[in-house]
């Protein structure tokens, strides 16, 4: 549920940033991909189609990451 999974999330990032850990968290969620984190990959069929990270990532928006979703979508008949 939306309220459980930011939940989860708030407390990854804190448990990551306080104990300088690597994680690798797997999500459907544009938002939450934009906002955690410090690298993003996006993977469609296999492959790469976004990789950024530092300020390249920074300066993503969720309405980006929709873009390029919708460009390779089924679900817009891709």
């Amino acid at each position: 549920d939306p309220k459980s999974s930011e939940t989860i999330m708030e407390i990854t990032d804190k448990l990551v940033k306080e104990n300088d850990l690597t994680a690798v968290m797997v999500t459907h969620n544009l938002r939450f991909a934009a906002e955690y984190g410090n690298r993003i990959v996006m993977m469609h069929g296999g492959n790469t189609v976004i990789d950024k990270s530092g300020e390249e990532k920074s300066s993503l928006s969720v309405s980006d990451l929709l873009g390029v979703f919708n460009e390779i979508s089924i679900e817009c008949g891709n």
